[in-house]
């Protein structure tokens, strides 16, 4: 009776050390990865500036044509992300000089890993662009074989 109490609680308390070590561990987990999440998110941030930097040449490259309009979100969102890392980087600068540095922490570090995985998501986005930047226009094309042709 007593080995099967023991088995009973046994089990309970591994099911319970389960549930709650996990997210303990991954709270922790940001203050002790504060470095590496950092470091991702500056490494995804400066991936995304090569991708824009990609799809602007490629818009360049043709004149007179219209970029898609998903690509000019894209773009626009790019470019927003570009600049709130600026902001970013004041506010960690910010954070080792406050006296809830461990609090500053834990919230930049969170954000960071957020961060690094939406952009690494929108970076494969602009990836799935391939060549489709430019959206032709046939009649500004119709236009001009009629203008050659005269």
């Amino acid at each position: 009776m007593v080995e099967i109490c023991i088995s009973v609680v046994g089990e309970v308390a591994a099911k319970l050390a389960g549930c709650l070590l996990d997210p303990i561990t991954r709270q922790f987990g940001y203050l002790l990865n504060y470095r590496r999440n950092i470091t991702d998110l500056n490494q995804q941030i400066h991936s995304l500036h090569l991708q824009k930097e990609r799809l602007q040449i490629d818009a360049a490259n043709r004149p007179g044509d219209q970029i898609y309009p998903n690509v000019q979100e894209w773009l626009t969102y790019a470019e927003g992300i570009i600049q709130n890392s600026d902001d970013f980087n004041e506010d960690e600068k910010k954070a080792s000089k406050s006296c809830f540095y461990l609090k500053s922490r834990y919230r930049l570090s969170k954000r960071a890993k957020r961060d690094a995985v939406e952009i690494a998501a929108k970076i494969n986005e602009a990836r799935d662009f391939g060549d489709r930047v430019i959206l032709l226009f046939l009649s500004s094309a119709l236009r001009l074989s009629k203008t050659i042709r005269l």
